[in-house]
């Protein structure tokens, strides 16, 4: 944080040195002369300056004189005239700059990262004008000693030092100290600008038409399972180990998934920091203010909450308690920490939660292209000739061709294809979305059962049979938070579709391909599907499975109590 009080010192220093300056540029007294002739009564004082030259009689009559011509006088005297008439133009402009910058003031704008380089800006005018002037007056003192010493120089026109010439040196040095006073009250961390980040999966943007105004919030959309929180997560780690924009003195990455757990409680922007960063216990409500801050906020579409920005409520202290939704509508809108940079996160069908009037850019993740696409199959298999037969499979399905534009689909064709490659399967390579799903729910059960239940090789229709029941809460699951939009699932939501916690341990933990479990910083599990398709699958076969069962209220739920007419 800028020192306050050594800004204002550095300042009067420098101010006080530029008038200094001023008095040096016009006073006649550069070199005096050291000879006073014989007749004292009627001695005469001779003494010239960088525009005049002044002889003072002992009488107290003092007469001066213009140069007459710029032209006709000596190199030195012109080249002296240049520099201080600079070192005064460059102080005066160093002046008003100081005066915008300076933390203590409320001239120009209020960012302090703004207000710190422009602080900067002016301490480095004062060094040059203090620099400026040290040489001018240095030369012109070493024309004088030179001439003085010249032994072909007469008596009577020999000069020493004048007054100017001190007043000189001290007005250069209280500058240059005062500029580097400037200078020196900024640390790193309010020199850093408003840099933001590099997307680091191929993306767009889209930028709103009036971007004279600075990139506060940024919103990054893109289809389930293209790498958004991949990007996310790529960009906290370049960042912290001092890779990539370290122009951000403190990130706080935040992600719905675990917001969810306090959607019902009451925190200040600040306990939310420590709640979910215990780590940042020490950071005070100052330096929240002050840093360059930015805050990611992964998976929008995860949320159980909606963003209401018609809310009324305004937060605007970091200590001021609220519920979360309303501490994060006030810090996108900038009511709270107006400086602080904000990146979404977000699947296109839920981003329409924010106003486009709220953020400053638009970005979208695009996935692979097809060159991408080839290269993770050859990535993924060592045996050339497997990944060459994967690559010509896929080109020869446009909808799995299309789909393997996302990172997490070219992993469960890889998984699937390699499977059914390299054992003595001799049915269809899968060529549609359903078939693929098909497969790879096979083949992650057939991995779930190999562990947990050896013994003899089971048929496909076999081992779906054993988990048929299982897998039948899964795709009620799916089915039902599908509806409601939701794609993460917590423990309550699992025993509500009669799901046993060790049930979905068992495949969230081997069978992680299909359902994952993760335990976030609150110690609780969360539970989601791989993708966002796999879902769709089982809530599809759960759907499928009712109407052959006749579950009529399930199907009365979906479709309505006149389907079946």
């Amino acid at each position: 944080m800028a020192n306050s009080g050594l800004q204002l010192l550095g300042y009067f220093l420098a101010l006080g040195g530029w008038i200094g300056i001023i008095s040096t540029t016009a006073l006649p007294q550069w070199k005096q002369s050291s000879y006073a002739g014989d007749a004292i009564i009627t001695a005469v004082g001779l003494y010239e300056g960088l525009w005049m030259s002044c002889a003072s009689q002992s009488t107290g009559q003092v007469q001066c004189k213009i140069f007459d011509s710029m032209l006709s006088l000596d190199i030195h005297i012109q080249t002296c005239r240049a520099l201080m008439v600079v070192s005064v133009l460059l102080g005066f402009i160093g002046i008003i700059v100081s005066v915008v910058g300076m933390k203590c003031t409320k001239v120009g704008d209020n960012n302090p990262a703004t207000k710190t380089r422009i602080a900067v800006t002016g301490g480095a005018l004062f060094l040059l004008a203090g620099l400026c002037t040290l040489v001018s007056v240095s030369w012109y003192a070493t024309q004088v000693s030179y001439q003085f010493f010249n032994p072909n120089t007469p008596p009577n026109a020999r000069y020493e030092f004048g007054s100017a010439l001190f007043v000189g040196w001290a007005a250069a040095s209280l500058t240059a100290l005062g500029g580097s006073l400037l200078c020196c009250s900024c640390s790193k961390e309010d020199m850093r600008g408003q840099q933001y980040y590099r997307q680091s999966q191929p993306s767009t943007a889209r930028e709103r038409p009036d971007q004279q105004r600075r990139i506060r919030v940024v919103l990054t959309n893109g289809v389930a399972g293209v790498g958004k929180t991949f990007s996310v997560q790529k960009f906290t780690l370049d960042w912290a180990e001092g890779l990539e924009n370290q122009d951000v003195s403190l990130l706080v990455l935040l992600s719905f998934r675990e917001l969810n757990l306090i959607r019902d409680q009451q925190h200040s922007l600040l306990t939310l920091l420590r709640v979910f960063h215990p780590t940042l216990r020490k950071v005070t409500e100052e330096k929240l203010a002050v840093c360059r801050l930015l805050f990611i906020f992964d998976g929008l579409d995860e949320s159980r909450a909606s963003l209401d920005f018609n809310h009324r409520e305004v937060v605007s202290d970091v200590t001021q308690r609220s519920s979360v939704n309303v501490l994060l509508t006030n810090l996108i809108q900038g009511n709270l920490l107006p400086f602080a940079l904000v990146w979404i996160t977000s699947r296109p069908a839920a981003d329409n939660q924010i106003p486009s009037t709220c953020v400053d850019r638009v970005t979208e993740v695009r996935g692979f292209t097809d060159a991408q696409k080839e290269e993770y199959f050859s990535r993924r298999f060592s045996d050339e000739q497997l990944s060459s037969r994967i690559i010509s499979h896929v080109k020869t399905s446009r909808s799995l061709h299309i789909m393997c534009q996302i990172p997490v689909f070219c992993w469960i064709s890889a998984t699937v294809l390699d499977h059914m490659l390299t054992t003595d399967q001799r049915e269809e390579l899968p060529e549609t979305l359903t078939d693929m799903d098909s497969r790879f729910l096979l083949v992650q059960t057939k991995r779930k059962k190999n562990k947990y239940h050896e013994g003899r090789e089971t048929s496909p229709q076999e081992l779906m049979e054993a988990d048929r029941k299982v897998l039948l809460k899964l795709g009620r699951l799916a089915f039902e938070h599908l509806q409601t939009g939701n794609i993460m699932f917590y423990q309550e939501d699992l025993e509500r579709c009669g799901l046993d916690v060790t049930e979905a341990s068992v495949y969230s933990g081997v069978c992680t391909e299909i359902f994952r479990g993760e335990i976030v910083i609150l110690k609780k599990t969360v539970y989601c599907f791989v993708h966002l398709s796999v879902q769709e699958f089982l809530a599809a076969v759960y759907m499928f499975h009712c109407y052959t069962h006749r579950n009529t209220k399930e199907l009365d739920d979906f479709l309505g109590k006149n389907w079946n007419n």
